[in-house]
């Protein structure tokens, strides 16, 4: 008998992705082409810029989540620092993706923060 699981994993970019290029490259190619999700999941704007270093580390995501881009579009207070670089209340900001990885069934959350873990009720791991 075989039972067919759709595994949802969300990974961080910095601190995370962008330390270890060469593992998560393969890590996220392994698990799309598994079938399953890899949701990028990150503090950062969606940008060109950004999602073509992804593409040139090699990471592969089926699903992309911005905090900031999201908190945008709420109408949460934003102080700008620049256009890129949009700093919001903490409580906004430390739950936004435990809200998203539970609202979008993450099984695995890999992120280098701890202030977000508490808000978790998703598996969540620190790499340090």
């Amino acid at each position: 008998m075989y039972y067919i699981i759709n595994m949802r994993f969300g990974i961080d970019i910095h601190g995370v992705a962008d330390t270890k290029k060469k593992f998560f490259a393969k890590f996220s190619q392994r698990i799309v082409s598994q079938g399953f999700e890899c949701h990028i999941i990150t503090g950062s704007r969606r940008t060109n810029e950004l999602e073509n270093q992804l593409k040139d580390w090699g990471i592969q995501y089926t699903h992309f989540f911005s905090i900031a881009d999201y908190l945008i579009t709420q109408g949460k207070e934003v102080i700008w620092k620049t256009p890129n670089d949009p700093f919001f209340k903490s409580e906004d900001w430390d739950s936004t993706k435990a809200k998203y990885c539970e609202e979008n069934k993450i099984d695995l959350m890999i992120d280098d923060s701890d202030v977000y873990g508490k808000y978790f009720k998703t598996l969540y791991v620190k790499v340090v």
